[in-house]
């Protein structure tokens, strides 16, 4: 998918409540610790200590010391089981599978749990056969002991035998044993709890998460009864069947408890790795898996997490080598590895989607239990949505019954705009598994919230989909700016899209469970091809019809690479057209540019990717989208329109950057790179003067931030004088700059001393002239002091530097007819109609102009909407008025002006006008 820059907004809860009959762990919150800590050298075991000692320093990550207690102790105590399955569970928390399998195996037929375990390690070392063996020999020895008759359930169903006669006669007395009381053990427990997996019903889940709960109750999982490694069996099952619902926080809530024991457990670690893939979090997901590595440098779990990271950024050969070391020790991991290597082939071209399936099916997981869910996750995270469908169209042929597949289907149905067969999907998905929340969250949106309060409006081969109130207002200025744009790419990229849908969501949180399911998402827009998203203009908080005009050029860029083409390639290349469309619309990065200069942080040509996928927050991410401006702006002194369309062209094949770029512009990557270091050299700005505060959170000797910090801190209090206080002392000690100056102006303003404020905030001119912060406060001084002259030069100022800033347009039409203009700027309408186009005021100075242009017909048309949104800015219901009066009809006219009048908020400027032009209504 295709992020929107500039803005992230946060979407922080669900489109519709929860059903009532999802479940929840107990104590689940949505932190974890922070494993980071350094490590301290572990004491040795001591022989008063003996086992219980090792077992408690195992519990509590200290493995080294009592792997190497508990050896000794074995060779002396060969029949201590409680010593040797201690020693299994150390051996295999340090990474050892084999020798915990060789632990294991030593007294299989001697305890019924050994055997369940050693059976359990062979499957995940990939000889089910000797898995299924030892399970068979176990349950003729122990023929009462249900952890193996759960294990033998376990098996059949990740080998595609669920269904058959042994194993539903098997999970028959499983149930039969829980009804009687008999399954009363932890040990029991979990074999129930499996039991009700296997089903893969609705029921199934249900019970299966009761089940669990259940356990975690029980004296069998305390340390005192050595029990801790049944409980990171029953909390790594259930953690795991929580992120393939997409309940990542639920999965965090389970995990606390091993985390809090031991920070440093590698398997609870790699699943919060993987619960932050689910959520599109791959900074989050790599940086736990590599902090997991830095502890167990050979874990394949967190390896295959960071190959995960590779494969999305395009570094196809460092995947493949890290690939290549990794040694898979559960079902689980090969089928991840099985998924990576699947996707770099679909990618590249190197084999069919249905061979690649086929490959992936053809190991220990026949079935495709792990391996089609992870595969469908991502062939979407590499944004290949047609190979998704072919992928999943062949999943669900078959086994109509994986209801994953089956919801991961929906979902890309509606991503390419089938919203008919997706709806269709998405119900069969429900039918079949109500706990997925991602089926759940999508569902609701569509049945509750799209069916009812959105419209779909179609055009010329363009489909709108709309929230009903603001189509009258938005539908034929979002026709004219589509069909702009389709006229410039289709010329510019020399292909047509004949149908192509942009959808516009009133809330992030809409817009973010249509997007990818779950309620959060740091985006604007998104584009899945001839399918584009965005949050709607409802707030007027950013340029809407620069995003618009961004993610449309996606839609080009994507057809024509085949939806190959590296991410920072198309975003540099949208913000490009966006500069091409609109040369104010172009970012003014130089400024920006000599700053992450001077932090070290400029990126190589050839490394431009990685900035993208890995973006570890808001600031990171717009760095990454300023240095891809900048590396389009240097590619598009090279390449023509022909050259342009032979690179993306060139993508098809599923090559990375630094091989297609070389290719076509016959220039090695190292000698890109250089001359791109030299073209920014000269491109470059001259960073802002002054202390800036640091981005990150302050270090104790960090004075100035610390001195910052507190005055941030002041004033959030209400506590002008003390955050000035605290600003004096920032100054002495060397922390002037625009942030200072800015924040004293604003805390002076509070404190009333205006003119002081004024002197501040116009330092803060000093430092930078490519902000404007401080001049919208410059100009709110100005009103209050009824200086128009002030107030209009300052807000000019404004408009030009500032492209998302509704209020300069809209004060300075107000400014325009208080100085007596009969019509508005077009310009200062036209910004409007980009930032808030169904906004009262936007749609009032466009009555405006229209009726001073006598097209009094579409005015009054445009006023009535502006009248029904029961405007209260006083700002709006002044432009209404004159528009009113243009539009010859006298009594809404004084009836917006009686209403601007008796607001509160009206500006001196404001009040001399109304009371000029309609003397009654201020009386």
């Amino acid at each position: 998918m295709w992020w929107c820059p500039r803005v992230w907004l946060a979407a922080v809860c669900a489109c519709a409540t929860p059903p009532a009959e999802r479940p929840h762990p107990a104590g689940a919150e949505t932190t974890v610790p922070d494993p980071t800590s350094d490590a301290v050298t572990a004491p040795s075991i001591s022989l008063e200590q003996g086992v219980a000692g090792a077992q408690r320093a195992i519990a509590e990550g200290r493995v080294a010391p009592a792997i190497d207690f508990l050896r000794d102790w074995t060779r002396a105590h060969p029949r201590e089981l409680s010593a040797q399955l201690a020693l299994a569970h150390g051996l295999l928390l340090a990474g050892d599978a084999t020798g915990a399998l060789d632990t294991l195996a030593s007294i299989a037929t001697l305890d019924p749990v050994a055997a369940r375990r050693a059976a359990q390690l062979e499957a995940n070392l990939g000889d089910v056969a000797a898995a299924a063996a030892r399970l068979d020999d176990a349950a003729q020895r122990w023929p009462e002991h249900l952890g193996i008759v759960g294990a033998q359930v376990w098996l059949a169903a990740h080998t595609g035998r669920s269904d058959s006669p042994e194993t539903q006669a098997r999970i028959d007395r499983l149930y039969d044993a829980y009804a009687a009381g008999e399954a009363a053990s932890a040990e029991a427990l979990l074999a129930v709890a499996r039991a009700t997996l296997a089903t893969r019903t609705n029921g199934g889940f249900h019970d299966a998460n009761d089940v669990l709960e259940q356990a975690y109750a029980l004296t069998d999982l305390t340390l005192k009864a050595a029990g801790t490694w049944l409980e990171e069996e029953f909390r790594l099952l259930h953690a795991r069947v929580f992120i393939e619902k997409y309940a990542a926080d639920e999965a965090q809530g389970l995990l606390r408890p091993l985390l809090a024991r031991d920070p440093r457990h590698v398997e609870a670690r790699t699943l919060l790795a993987h619960a932050a893939l689910t959520t599109g979090d791959l900074f989050e997901a790599t940086a736990l898996a590599e902090r997991v590595l830095t502890d167990q440098p050979e874990a394949p779990g967190a390896k295959l997490i960071v190959a995960w990271g590779q494969v999305v950024r395009g570094q196809e050969t460092a995947a493949r080598d890290l690939l290549s070391s990794v040694t898979p020790r559960t079902l689980w991991q090969d089928a991840t590895s099985r998924a990576l290597q699947a996707t770099l082939e679909i990618r590249g071209r190197r084999r069919s989607v249905a061979e690649s399936v086929e490959s992936g099916l053809s190991g220990p997981d026949p079935t495709g239990w792990y391996f089609l869910p992870l595969l469908a996750e991502l062939l979407a995270h590499t944004h290949l949505y047609r190979e998704l469908d072919e992928a999943l169209t062949l999943a669900l042929a078959r086994d109509p019954s994986n209801f994953y597949s089956r919801s991961a289907y929906a979902l890309n149905l509606l991503r390419l705009g089938d919203d008919d067969a997706g709806l269709r999907q998405i119900e069969r998905a429900w039918e079949g598994d109500k706990f997925n929340e991602r089926t759940y969250n999508t569902r609701a949106l569509f049945r509750d919230v799209i069916a009812r309060q959105y419209e779909l409006v179609r055009r010329d081969g363009v489909e709108l989909r709309l929230p009903i109130e603001a189509s009258p207002a938005l539908s034929e200025r979002l026709f004219e700016e589509v069909a702009a744009a389709r006229r410039t790419f289709e010329r510019r990229y020399d292909l047509k899209i004949p149908n192509l849908r942009v959808e516009v969501y009133r809330t992030p949180r809409e817009f973010a469970v249509r997007t990818i399911g779950v309620p959060a998402l740091g985006a604007l827009g998104v584009c899945f091809g001839p399918v584009v998203t965005i949050v709607g203009p409802f707030r007027g908080r950013f340029n809407f019809s620069r995003v618009l005009w961004h993610e449309i050029a996606h839609t080009y860029a994507l057809a024509a690479s085949e939806r190959r083409v590296p991410r920072w390639l198309t975003e540099g290349l949208s913000e490009w057209e966006a500069g091409q469309r609109e040369p104010g619309w172009r970012a003014n990065v130089a400024e920006e540019l000599a700053r992450l200069d001077a932090a070290g942080e400029l990126v190589a040509l050839s490394r431009l990717e990685g900035a993208f996928v890995l973006a570890r927050d808001h600031q990171a991410m717009s760095h990454a989208y300023l240095q891809a401006t900048a590396a389009v702006e240097f590619l598009m002194t090279k390449l023509d329109e022909p050259t342009l369309r032979a690179t993306l062209a060139a993508f098809r094949t599923g090559r990375p950057a630094t091989r297609v770029l070389p290719e076509i512009l016959d220039t090695p990557i190292p000698q890109l790179d250089a001359e791109y270091e030299r073209w920014i050299a000269t491109m470059r700005g001259s960073p802002p003067t002054g202390w800036e505060p640091p981005t990150s959170p302050a270090t104790e000797s960090d004075t100035r931030a610390a001195l910052w910090e507190a005055a941030n801190e002041a004033l959030r209090r209400g506590d002008p004088a003390g955050c000035l206080d605290q600003l004096n002392l920032l100054d002495h000690a060397d922390g002037e700059g625009y942030a200072s100056s800015l924040l004293r102006g604003i805390a002076l303003r509070e404190r009333g001393d205006l003119s002081d404020a004024g002197d501040a905030l116009r330092a803060a001119e000093r430092y930078t002239d490519a902000r404007s912060e401080h001049l919208l406060l410059l100009a709110r001084i100005a009103r209050s002091s009824a200086d128009m002259k002030v107030e209009a030069a300052t807000l000019h100022t404004v408009f030009e530097r500032d492209f998302s800033n509704a209020e300069a347009p809209a004060r300075l039409i107000v400014l325009a007819l208080a100085a007596g203009s009969s019509s508005p700027d077009p310009r200062h309408v036209e910004r409007l109609r980009q930032i808030s186009p169904t906004s009262p005021r936007t749609l009032a100075a466009l009555a405006l102009s229209l009726a001073s242009s006598r097209e009094q017909r579409e005015a009054s048309a445009l006023l009535d909407l502006a009248l029904a949104m029961d405007p209260t800015d006083p700002d709006a219901l002044l432009i209404i008025a004159f528009a009113a009066r243009a539009c010859e009809r006298p009594k809404d006219a004084i009836f917006a002006a009686a209403r601007a009048a008796r607001s509160a908020r009206v500006s001196p400027a404001s009040r001399e006008l109304l009371t000029k032009t309609w003397p009654s209504t201020t009386r």
